[in-house]
């Protein structure tokens, strides 16, 4: 019987489909890479404007809600950091890194020495107030004893001291 030749097999789904995939989950992992370093960015930009000088570093979380937060703040502040109720940020500062407190809800206890913030999610911090820290209302500096239990506000800090205090 003569030889006769058989024309190449088609190529396999599985080897097409392979390389589909790969070319798939390279970019994806670059895209959550990019979205990644982004967000980070972010964070660590919001929180390093809040300045001052190197502590021990500390572990970091962050509580979001599942709304955007009302008001020019939050438009600013965009995105996820529109929508931060409290948490801490580690951030570089100067050769080392910093803890930053940040906390968003309304005043439960207000004295001369300190003010307890409570978020909408139901956490509660007690913030100490001292002549360095910076009120802001409207835009405006005005003194501590401008603030009142009830008021809304958005409280950034260190080491339990509040460094500014901002009220709407």
């Amino acid at each position: 019987m003569p030889d006769i030749a058989l024309p190449p097999a088609p190529s396999s789904p599985t080897s097409v489909s392979t390389g589909r995939s790969r070319t798939r989950r390279v970019v994806t992992a670059v895209a959550l890479l990019t979205a990644g370093a982004l967000g980070a960015t972010l964070v660590t930009g919001f929180a390093f404007a809040a300045g001052g000088g190197p502590t021990a570093a500390q572990p970091t979380s962050v509580s979001v809600v599942d709304r955007p937060a009302a008001g020019a703040g939050a438009a600013r502040a965009g995105g996820l950091l529109g929508r931060v109720l409290h948490g801490e940020l580690t951030v570089r500062a100067g050769d080392g890194t910093k803890v930053v407190e940040v906390q968003r809800g309304r005043l439960t206890a207000v004295s001369s020495s300190s003010v307890t913030v409570v978020s909408t999610d139901g956490f509660s911090a007690t913030y100490k107030v001292t002549s360095s820290t910076v009120v802001r209302k409207a835009r405006q500096v005005v003194g501590a004893d401008t603030l009142g239990v009830g008021d809304e506000v958005a409280v950034r800090g260190t080491g339990g001291t509040a460094t500014v205090i901002r009220t709407r």
